[in-house]
């Protein structure tokens, strides 16, 4: 069952209907069909998974059934995202699990994924090769998408500074130079305040310089639909930088690629997402506790 076009008050109801029919099943929310997907490969038989869209919308769901009812094994899974940072006490519910990585794209590309999507893919280079391009990849990746993370964290704080957040992310490659991989930060501030009465693009780079002197948060900052785009982005000029020529570069290119309508690189990394890797996560911790605390239900497979 999806939840994703019901109000917080008729999913708790469902869930009700939900605990009367199946009274040992844990029942977990989450906040998507991609977040289903990858932990349904985790999930116990006595556990259901029900979408419900957004992350605001499971934690108000939680905070229904704490208060009002007394049903017992539900809990929701979330992308803590910038809450890690700004809003920790949002995180404090009991029944509310996540990772320390802000979001389930971002837990993918700090794994072992990447080097064995590599791997499979590239299959003529010495495996320690491809793990050091894979690194580099990595490591590239993430420092941008933090770097362009404290123009998310201004618009977190200051939500009627009518930035155009969405319109910049969905081209954020065009705002990057990919052979000195180094952000624009003039034409994304351009952009971003385009049209904009409360806020120039002169002085957003002046708070967006504060910011940097205030907040050294780093992966916290990422966002891992930037993080993978921009991957997607860079990966050619580092492969020629790693290997010297274009060999396997156009089959890299379509396993990597993010389109509208076609993320391939986080498909791609799903796919290559291991059981050790989930298990090392404080996701997997998370949900260990939880279980322990409200057995005897659970989660996650026995063998987890």
């Amino acid at each position: 069952m999806m939840f994703s076009n019901m109000p917080p008050y008729e999913i708790v109801n469902e869930l009700r209907k939900s605990r009367f029919a199946e009274k040992r099943d844990s029942l977990v929310l989450v906040e998507g069909t991609t977040d289903r997907a990858l932990l349904s490969s985790y999930q116990s038989q006595r556990s259901q998974l029900f979408p419900a869209q957004s992350k605001e919308k499971v934690v108000d769901v939680l905070g229904m059934t704490n208060e009002w009812t007394q049903l017992g094994g539900i809990a929701g899974i979330v992308d803590a995202d910038l809450w890690l940072i700004e809003d920790d006490k949002r995180l404090k519910i009991t029944n509310l699990l996540y990772d320390d990585s802000p979001d389930i794209e971002l837990m993918l590309l700090r794994s072992t994924a990447l080097e064995k999507a590599l791997r499979n893919t590239i299959t003529e280079y010495d495996p320690d090769r491809i793990d050091a391009f894979a690194v580099s990849l990595r490591n590239e990746s993430l420092r941008l998408a933090a770097n362009f993370g404290y123009f998310r964290l201004y618009h977190y704080r200051y939500p009627k500074s009518d930035l155009k957040l969405r319109a910049v992310s969905e081209a954020l490659p065009s705002y990057m130079d990919s052979e000195a991989l180094a952000w624009d930060y003039e034409k994304i501030a351009d952009s971003l305040t385009s049209g904009s009465r409360r806020i120039t693009a002169a002085n957003l780079l002046e708070q967006i310089t504060r910011l940097r002197e205030e907040v050294k948060a780093g992966i916290l900052l990422c966002r891992g639909k930037d993080a993978l785009s921009i991957l997607a982005s860079i990966l050619p000029n580092l492969y020629r930088r790693h290997f010297g020529n274009d060999r396997w570069l156009d089959i890299l290119v379509s396993q990597f690629q993010i389109t509208p309508g076609n993320h391939e690189i986080a498909r791609n990394l799903r796919m290559n997402f291991e059981f050790e890797n989930f298990k090392r996560s404080e996701l997997c911790n998370r949900i260990y506790n939880w279980e322990d605390t409200n057995s005897p239900y659970k989660i996650l497979k026995p063998e987890i």
